[in-house]
């Protein structure tokens, strides 16, 4: 009897992730269509769920045709493909740790990639040791040799100001980060880029 009620237990969770996968509306995983230009319908900025990042983002309509991942406002695309994409990533959670939480890196940039297992520095790229929490980091050297990088627009166009170290003036310079990915090379303020590259 408990063998069963295990396996009815474990067919239930498996169940309920094939349906939380299977809500996420068709439209919220149709590809970003800007329509075509008309005189019905005025152009203008839209919002539509990207299934690769898992966001509402915004782009330009132009105004007929199109499909039907295309929402007036981000609210109403987030009601519509958010909490059911978001309850499907809860059930499928990995154990993946992001590079900025493995290795305690000081930047302030957002990045999603994860952390690469090691037992010895041999075992990890060119400019990375292998850390005590056996993670692969990059050095300081490595960090501070990384040409800037703006990165990509995140959920709204907003240009955040940012400090990087360029090597050949041995100082920081102030750049224009976009909110996702990028680099490490990549500081909230002109003291900590000093603090950590200078």
């Amino acid at each position: 009897l408990l063998s069963s009620l295990k396996l009815t237990w474990i067919m239930l969770r498996i169940l309920s992730f094939i349906a939380a996968i299977l809500s996420i509306a068709k439209c919220c995983r149709d590809p970003r269509d800007k329509g075509f230009n008309c005189d019905d319908i005025p152009s203008g900025m839209r919002f539509y769920h990207d299934a690769k990042s898992g966001r509402c983002l915004p782009f330009f309509f132009q105004g007929c045709g199109g499909n039907t991942n295309n929402f007036v406002d981000r609210e109403t695309c987030e009601t519509s493909c958010l909490s059911s994409a978001k309850s499907a990533a809860e059930v499928s959670k990995t154990n993946a740790t992001t590079i900025i939480a493995a290795c305690a890196l000081k930047t302030s940039a957002v990045l999603r990639e994860s952390a690469t297992a090691c037992r010895t520095t041999t075992d990890c790229p060119a400019g990375h040791a292998c850390s005590r929490g056996g993670s692969c980091c990059p050095t300081r050297d490595h960090i501070c040799s990384l040409t800037p990088s703006n990165g990509n627009e995140a959920m709204e166009f907003v240009h955040r100001p940012k400090y990087a170290w360029i090597s050949s003036l041995k100082n920081c310079i102030r750049f224009s980060y976009f909110g996702s990915n990028g680099n490490p090379n990549n500081f909230s303020s002109y003291k900590e880029c000093k603090a950590f590259c200078g």
